[in-house]
């Protein structure tokens, strides 16, 4: 509808109605019109569609902020909440620093990390902090915009076991869809598991999901490198490898020792 056409349906709904030129600082001369005499005229319509731009942008960015909460909280279980990468323990430990920074900075760098599908496997004594070192990661991965999550290695399995029932409530298929559209999956107490061919076979084929669409897994246990291997299954610890992913050993003593 032309403007023409729209100021002759203004005189005739609101007979009493004005209009006039004014000018705004921003952006110069603009047709203001009034409803009648006493009432107020109408605002820049280029300012008026700035402001509202800045309310839908500020509205996004609470969304934002209310969604990356939600995520951190329903990602992270509330005994790791506080767990970062400025609190893991590194005094008098070379070895643990070196392996706080290897992790720090595959964080850093996860935009290339992920382009390129490049995983981490973390192995060793319990209670070295392998934990709070995946907790950190997903932190940081999830406030920059990335979906991570982490898994327990049986919780997994069972995931999937569980689809084979007829009563399952989600097929195989979706369930192995859901786990490998994550830009990263962090599977941990891979020690827990009872090393069956049944559970290497869903192992190999989530991680190998992943692995052929290009998505890094993070996978963490309180086993050996060997016994890693062993679990994972030798074509599965190769994909993990590949592409400079990188087998980290933590084997200093439990930062849980009261000693």
């Amino acid at each position: 509808m032309a403007l023409a056409d729209l100021s002759e349906i203004l005189k005739e709904r609101y007979p009493e109605a004005i209009q006039e030129t004014r000018f705004c600082s921003e952006h110069g001369e603009y047709q203001a019109t009034s409803l009648g005499p006493g009432q107020p005229f109408s605002v820049c319509p280029d300012c008026r569609v700035e402001k509202m731009d800045r309310e839908t942008l500020e509205g996004m960015k609470g969304y934002r902020e209310t969604e990356t909460k939600r995520r951190l909280e329903q990602e992270i279980p509330k005994r790791f909440q506080g767990k970062t990468f400025e609190n893991f323990s590194v005094d008098c430990n070379i070895e643990a620093r070196k392996v706080r920074d290897v992790v720090w900075n595959y964080a850093k760098n996860f935009r290339e990390n992920l382009d390129k599908g490049r995983s981490l496997l973390l192995v060793g004594n319990p209670g070295t902090g392998k934990n709070h070192l995946a907790i950190s990661l997903v932190r940081v991965l999830i406030l920059n915009g990335f979906t991570a999550q982490i898994m327990d290695a049986p919780d997994l399995v069972y995931r999937v076991k569980s689809t084979w029932n007829a009563q399952g409530r989600e097929s195989e298929g979706k369930a192995l869809w859901e786990m490998s559209k994550l830009d990263l999956l962090v599977i941990n107490e891979l020690g827990a598991l009872f090393k069956t061919e049944a559970e290497r076979r869903i192992l190999f084929r989530i991680i190998n999901r992943r692995y052929e669409d290009l998505l890094p897994t993070f996978v963490i246990g309180n086993v050996t490198r060997e016994e890693a291997k062993e679990i994972l299954g030798a074509p599965t610890y190769d994909r993990l490898k590949e592409g400079g992913g990188q087998v980290l050993v933590l084997n200093w003593e439990s930062y849980r020792d009261p000693q």
